[in-house]
């Protein structure tokens, strides 16, 4: 009886040890794959495809900007339609509340909502200059072409990657100038931060 329990067959688990080891690799690999892995590639792919559109439109909007530097120079000799153009696209001041309804208008229209946003104006500690100081300014800042920025940082939910482009588009077309500095798009979230830069005279 001896003899016949030391010549019985090995527990199934050690003949099939290294089956067992695989067939475990590869059930805890494909859930691990679409639950983390696949998401992170596509968030990656999605976020390399906008940064890359951002790129061309950035180059787009610094020959713009040179443009607009060329016309304040000129700005006593041309006619007030084209100066009317210009003050639509480069205000003079930053004027928030325009900027906050204007930017608030292009998250509505892409479909997606606005949670926040913060404007930061480049003045210095000093803050912004009155009235006053405005009106006397004016005209030799059209003429000197000093162009001053706002930074926006926005948050942005109820957003996918079509909405993304959509809203990337309606900025890029939008008729105050604005550029986009950064962003982070999270998919599966359908959230977005946006930091941008809005130009005025001062």
């Amino acid at each position: 009886m001896n003899s016949n329990n030391s010549q019985q067959k090995p527990p199934f688990y050690i003949r099939n040890f290294k089956f067992l080891v695989f067939l475990l690799f590869v059930v805890l690999l494909v859930p691990g794959y679409f639950l983390f892995i696949n998401p992170e590639n596509q968030t990656y792919r999605t976020n390399k495809d906008l940064l890359a559109n951002q790129e061309r439109e950035l180059e787009q909007k610094k020959n713009q900007l040179l443009e607009l530097r060329k016309t304040l120079v000129n700005y006593e000799s041309i006619n007030e339609l084209d100066r009317a153009k210009v003050r639509e696209i480069l205000p003079y001041g930053p004027s928030e509340p325009d900027l906050y309804i204007n930017i608030s208008s292009l998250v509505e229209a892409s479909g997606a909502k606005l949670e926040t946003i913060n404007i930061e104006l480049n003045e210095g500690p000093g803050g912004g200059p009155s009235e006053e100081s405005l009106i006397q300014d004016k005209k030799s800042a059209l003429a000197g072409g000093q162009i001053k920025t706002a930074r926006v940082r926005l948050s942005v939910s109820e957003i996918n990657y079509t909405k993304v482009k959509s809203l990337f588009n309606l900025i890029e077309n939008n008729v105050r100038l604005l550029d986009i500095k950064s962003f982070n798009f999270n998919p599966s979230e359908g959230t977005l931060d946006l930091v941008m830069v809005a130009y005025y005279l001062k």
